[in-house]
């Protein structure tokens, strides 16, 4: 009865938190960033952006940046897997856009100051 009172729950707050427009996934904004500048990533580095109405993602080179799409077919998460650069392409699904990236993989976070 208790598992059944917490599925019912879980249910109806992430139903409330959905209509709220709140992001599925904590911390998480829906953004879309710039074509022309870079996605940076360190080795090993995980990072989730989100492209809505994307109906598919690949990237050049996945010995690069590992690419996994999402369950909710609007996400995508990039892991730095070996230093280097690929291109990153996104579909929409009404086939009005499509986006392409560079995506840099470096040993050092970008941002930590590490040379």
């Amino acid at each position: 009865m208790r598992a059944l009172c917490l599925r019912t729950f879980l249910f109806f707050a992430a139903a409330i938190l959905g209509a709220c427009g709140v992001p599925s996934v904590a911390g998480e904004t829906p953004n879309v960033p710039p074509e022309d500048e870079p996605i940076l990533l360190a080795l090993g580095e995980q990072r989730t952006l989100t492209f809505p109405g994307m109906s598919h993602a690949a990237v050049g080179d996945p010995s690069v940046v590992d690419l996994e799409e999402l369950l909710d077919s609007e996400q995508v998460r990039l892991t730095g897997a070996d230093e280097g650069s690929t291109t990153m392409l996104v579909w929409k699904k009404d086939g009005s856009d499509r986006l392409a990236y560079l995506l840099k993989v470096t040993a050092a976070n970008p941002g930590d100051g590490a040379k």
